[in-house]
């Protein structure tokens, strides 16, 4: 037998071809229902007539008969059996208190529109499966969902659109299977949960409030790409979340929010995904998050990863941590995060902490805006841009062990710190960070490394280069801490011709254990701060480097001092012990380059001012050239050199003074002048060369007079010479031929 055909609007519907007894078993309210007061269809826009309630179907079309407009099938807790179909144009309105079926083992295929209006649920039984297909629309306008009494699996398959459009409350797919495969989940009001399910791809919207529940706590499996937008929540908070083969998130700034439950599979995230919450979450066993996007990690509770699990912070990738969050294991190792792109803390005020995970910074940017990063971890990592704001610490070791290779840049007004733990390169490493980034305040260094540009050594604590290590400075170490340098046998420390270590405190270099270890100064080797003695109690080669001491006393210990071609610059900062510069060595000293002697801190020597600023076990040589103070003379001895001072860079002379000299010959070539007007009394020590004594004394200005005899206790003086000076530095000769003889000067 014929359909009958109906018109809705300007669209022709015809019933299938039914027998008599088909159709005397559907409901007559299928066929012609009857007509109500209309609504507006918020999907279609079409004029709706409320039909009479369907009360079973069994293997039909829910097909629509109006002549006067579209019609809307009501199911108050009917029963669907068999294979149904809602058409393309249909509507179906779940309706009432009571929960509508979806028989067992039977299938209800939507091509058009299924409303949920009533605050029943739809129950499926044991094998059913709900088809929404792509031109499908199911529509949950309440806060009702599925439901079944059945053992699994029952089946919501989407390929469609499913739609939450009202309700403030929760609706809950769960316990059947929620299978997007392709479609569009929509959220516009309250929360959609989807609980169990295997799911491709699909297009989510979330508006603003609304939340769109991945999991409810359970296990579904999703693959492909997800599209999302809008200003709501795609929630992953409890359960697992599976990418299977491999899943892709593509959604909106502040969509994902990842605030408890775990990832587990192959997941990319190629927009922005955020972890909030004050709970962990997780990337379980042998799981792979690569992030090309950005993940903002607000919440307190930490990443958990499994045995395992690789985080891959892909070359465009951003991981932020905006709290004081950061990484850890509660399970064997091994763990990686692995950083290509860019790693940073811009919020949280204390300490984020990569602990037991492997961080293995692979030519990626390390960021520290604030508070603390800490990489307490035993990680493999090269090459890498460090920048660090001002108040800010990246910690690189945390106390653990972790290996570098390649280069390090670094920036910023911060610090970059290695206080504990070892630091290993390799096979080798060159630090290249600005003035006062890395601090270096405790742990050790290990392997072969090369700072290019500044180092700072410091804090109280001893640092040390551990056993067959090479240290290579091309740039400038600042020892400013009073900790020392200790380096373990074997250890070399190369201060290259560009490098300059500069001890700006006490502390000094020492073996940590059984020699040899050893410091090459090519370079320049400094002291300026301190007034005590800096040693350097492991062997020291000058290799035609400088050695500058500004202040106190740089003790090479038992090494000799071959001066080579580098220059010794000396600084007077004045009288008192340790305010101008020594060098000492228990060993021989060898000259052989330039002296520069510099006045610091507006010091002015008195006249007859001595100042012993090399003190050796023999002497030898002399220096190449001397560029000295005014009024400052150098003066060799056996055993070390002393500056005097002569005049012009301190007080002279005044009228009508007399100045005696002596020397005592038994003892050695020393040389004393006493003033008679003032009773200040100095020491000036001559220039030796064979039997001859050279001596150089301030003068006044007209005839000077040099008088000698041989007992200071007689008025007996000779004129000895006569001179016209001119208020300059005066050398004269002598040759003794007494025991001892006294010398003075009459000035005008």
């Amino acid at each position: 037998m014929h359909g009958r055909t109906c018109r809705v609007n300007s669209m022709q519907l015809k019933e299938p071809p039914l027998d008599a007894e088909a159709r005397a078993s559907l409901p007559q309210t299928l066929v012609c229902p009857r007509v109500g007061k209309p609504r507006r269809d918020g999907e279609t826009g079409l004029l709706i007539r409320p039909a009479r309630t369907i009360g079973a179907v069994v293997a039909g079309v829910l097909w629509l008969d109006s002549a006067r407009a579209q019609t809307t099938n009501l199911c108050d807790g009917c029963t669907f059996s068999g294979s149904v179909t809602n058409p393309l144009g249909s509507v179906t309105e779940l309706v009432g208190t009571n929960a509508a079926t979806l028989d067992r083992g039977s299938t209800f295929d939507n091509l058009g529109l299924v409303l949920l209006t009533g605050s029943g649920s739809l129950n499926m039984g044991q094998g059913a499966r709900f088809e929404n297909l792509a031109s499908g629309t199911y529509d949950l306008e309440s806060d009702a969902g599925f439901s079944s009494g059945y053992p699994p699996p029952e089946y919501f398959d989407n390929f469609g659109t499913f739609r939450k459009s009202d309700g403030a409350g929760s609706s809950v797919v769960s316990p059947i299977w929620f299978n997007n495969l392709g479609g569009v989940v929509d959220v516009e009001t309250g929360t959609l949960t989807l609980a169990y399910g295997s799911s491709s791809n699909g297009v989510f919207t979330v508006a603003s409030g609304a939340v769109l529940d991945l999991t409810g706590g359970a296990t579904p499996t999703w693959a492909g790409v997800i599209e999302g937008s809008g200003a709501g929540e795609v929630a992953l908070s409890s359960g697992t979340l599976t990418a299977s083969p491999s899943l892709t998130l593509n959604c909106a700034t502040g969509l994902i929010q990842w605030n408890g439950g775990a990832f587990s599979g192959t997941v990319t995230n190629a927009n922005v995904v955020t972890i909030s919450g004050a709970v962990s979450v997780r990337l379980l066993k042998a799981s792979t998050f690569s992030n090309a996007g950005l993940v903002r990690h607000l919440g307190n509770g930490g990443l958990n990863l499994g045995q395992y699990a690789h985080f891959e912070n892909l070359s465009s990738g951003a991981y932020d941590l905006e709290s004081d969050a950061g990484f850890f294991t509660s399970e064997a190792p091994p763990q990686h995060f692995d950083n290509f792109g860019t790693f940073r803390k811009s919020g949280g005020t204390s300490n984020s902490v990569v602990s037991k995970v492997l961080f293995d910074n692979l030519g990626g940017v390390v960021d520290v805006e604030t508070g603390t990063l800490t990489l307490a971890n035993s990680g493999s990592s090269s090459n890498g841009l460090f920048t660090v704001g001002s108040g800010a610490t990246l910690d690189l070791t945390g106390g653990a062990a972790p290996t570098w290779a390649g280069v390090i840049e670094g920036s910023g007004a911060g610090e970059v710190a290695l206080s504990s733990g070892t630091l290993t390169a390799s096979p080798s490493l060159t630090l290249n960070c600005a003035a006062g980034l890395f601090q270096w305040s405790g742990g050790i260094l290990s392997g072969t490394l090369t700072n290019a540009n500044t180092m700072t050594i410091s804090g109280a604590a001893g640092v040390r280069l551990e056993k067959g290590s090479s240290f290579n400075n091309t740039g400038l170490v600042r020892h400013v801490g009073n900790g020392g340098l200790s380096l373990a046998q074997y250890a070399h420390f190369e201060n290259l011709s560009s490098g300059t270590y500069d001890l700006e405190s006490d502390a000094g270099l020492s073996g940590s254990v059984a020699p040899p270890q050893y410091f090459d100064n090519f370079g320049t080797l400094g002291k300026s701060g301190g007034t005590n003695v800096s040693t350097i109690a492991i062997s020291f080669n000058n290799q035609n480097g400088s050695i500058e001491v500004d202040s106190g006393t740089l003790s090479l210990a038992g090494n000799p001092y071959v001066q080579g071609t580098g220059a010794l610059t000396i600084k007077l900062g004045g009288a008192e012990a340790g305010e101008s510069g020594q060098l000492v060595t228990s060993a021989n000293a060898s000259l052989g380059g330039p002296l520069n002697v510099e006045l610091a801190n507006h010091f002015v020597p008195a006249l007859g001012s001595r100042f012993l600023i090399l003190s050796c076990a023999r002497l030898t040589g002399t220096f190449t050239s001397a560029s000295l103070p005014p009024g400052i003379s150098v003066n060799y001895l056996s055993n070390g050199v002393l500056l005097v001072a002569i005049g012009g860079s301190g007080a002279k002379p005044s009228a009508a003074t007399d100045v005696s000299f002596s020397f005592p010959l038994a003892n050695g070539p020393s040389y004393t002048i006493h003033t008679s007007t003032n009773g200040v009394g100095y020491t000036v020590v001559p220039e030796l060369s064979g039997p001859n004594f050279t001596f150089s004394f301030p003068t006044l200005s007209g005839t000077n007079a040099i008088q000698m005899n041989d007992d200071l206790g007689t008025t007996n003086w000779i004129d000895y010479t006569n001179f016209v000076a001119q208020g300059l530095p005066y050398q004269f000769l002598i040759s003794p031929t007494n025991p001892q003889e006294f010398f003075r000067i009459r000035q005008p």
